[in-house]
């Protein structure tokens, strides 16, 4: 067992002077708390739409503020904004296509303004579920919103967590448009340890007992297997049999796991006493997740805690976590806008991702390192 310190090594504020902010509508919040991070101001755009729903982008910056020559970073995630708010500042709801062309657009306005370089900071990539050509006649989306994203010259784009890390393979010139893909582990683990396991020695019987790591299908099992050590916590692995004809419907549910975790238990106990985390990248209709909740209640867990990076939390997502007794968490960065989340559904927790993002624009400005931004178990 260790003592838990987190090692972020924040890097100091050298060279944002010559940094400029940027950000769409997606998610001004987020936006906001990485420019305070920073101690930069947040440009401010002026983005509005016009009544037939066109996007404006009208900068208001002062006369003496330019891009010229500057290094933009672009903030815009791929989420919905269906709130009253948009309705009431905008008069109109705002859907993912509006914020990919709020994107291109300000891309666009930040070339002809001079700038030498746009980073884009996507935490959350739109389109990234339909990454592959699964059905006849079928598009691959997420292939044409990097097409779209390299013809208005990005020079390089950071996610969290993709779907499909192929997805990285889509921008297809290394020297220039590089796609990294981070994962904020850190700080998950940061508030697990705090909020959950209530220690700071990772490895802590306290907890290593009392929890297990569950990885939702066999795509994410390397990924959640990682997570798990960064946890010291045993994991296992569902195999989820989909039905591709209907959305977000899966057809069986299995769960694997090594042999010696049945000794002393029966098939449908040896997960008795324990709490099962489910680690995904994202949850949308949670039809899924509560399949699986009700197949781990099967096998005789405590409860369940679904740890995520992307809450997009869409459709009947707020009513089914509310109504599933096994789930007594959802937690979730704020990848995406979360407030109405939190407050209309008490199960849901949030952790940020405004310092971890932060830390990031200072490390590409000064070609620093990404790998210790991702957890490890030193």
């Amino acid at each position: 067992m260790k003592k838990y310190v987190e090692k972020w090594d924040w890097s100091d504020n050298q060279n944002l002077e010559n940094v400029r902010l940027v950000a769409g509508n997606s998610h001004p919040e987020l936006a906001k708390s990485i420019a305070d991070e920073l101690g930069i101001k947040l440009i401010d755009c002026g983005i509005s739409y016009f009544s037939n729903t066109e996007t404006r982008i009208k900068p208001t910056a002062q006369a003496n503020e330019t891009f010229r020559g500057k290094s933009v970073f672009i903030l815009q995630t791929g989420g919905a904004d269906k709130s009253e708010e948009s309705m009431r500042e905008f008069n109109q709801h705002r859907s993912v296509n509006d914020h990919v062309m709020e994107l291109l657009l300000l891309m666009d306005a930040c070339r002809r303004g001079g700038c030498s370089d746009i980073t884009l900071l996507v935490p959350c990539y739109p389109y990234a579920r339909q990454d592959k050509k699964d059905t006849s006649r079928a598009p691959i989306s997420a292939s044409v919103i990097a097409k779209l994203l390299q013809s208005q010259g990005v020079d390089r784009i950071i996610c969290l967590d993709l779907h499909n890390s192929c997805i990285q393979g889509l921008f297809t010139d290394p020297f220039r448009r590089c796609c990294d893909n981070l994962f904020p582990t850190k700080v998950l683990r940061e508030w697990l340890m705090n909020n959950v396991f209530k220690t700071n020695i990772v490895g802590d019987p306290l907890y290593t007992d009392k929890f297990i790591v569950i990885a939702p299908d066999t795509g994410a099992a390397e990924k959640v297997e990682k997570v798990a050590g960064y946890l010291g916590l045993d994991f296992l692995t569902m195999n989820k049999v989909r039905d591709y004809n209907t959305n977000n419907k899966v057809k069986k549910i299995q769960l694997q796991c090594a042999p010696e975790m049945l000794v002393g238990h029966t098939p449908h106990d040896f997960l008795r006493g324990r709490t099962a985390i489910i680690v995904d990248d994202m949850a949308d209709t949670c039809g899924t997740v509560v399949a699986a909740i009700e197949k781990l209640m099967s096998y005789g867990a405590e409860g369940c805690i679904v740890a995520v990076t992307h809450g997009i939390l869409s459709g009947p997502a707020l009513e089914r976590i509310e109504k599933c007794d096994g789930l007594k968490l959802l937690i979730t960065s704020d990848s995406l806008p979360q407030r109405k989340n939190v407050q209309k559904c008490s199960k849901i927790r949030v952790y940020s991702i405004a310092k971890y993002m932060a830390e990031v624009v200072r490390r590409t400005i000064s070609n620093k390192s990404f790998s210790t931004l991702i957890a490890n178990n030193e």
